[in-house]
């Protein structure tokens, strides 16, 4: 249960936190190539955490 946990706070940090933080580097160079560059990795560690979740959830039932 808490490698589960640490994992979803894990993907919350990515998936919320990176878009954020490049988007206010975006914002304050201008170039707002890297908000575009964080875009997939958030996408890629919300998909990952959400097969972990239903694959976790299966072996429960």
């Amino acid at each position: 249960m808490k490698k589960v946990k640490w994992t979803y706070v894990s993907g919350c940090i990515v998936a919320i936190g990176f878009p954020v933080f490049f988007l206010l580097i975006g914002i304050w160079t201008g170039d707002w190539g890297y908000a575009l560059w964080s875009v997939p990795p958030a996408l890629m560690t919300i998909w990952g955490a959400l097969v972990v979740s239903r694959k976790q959830k299966v072996v429960k039932d």
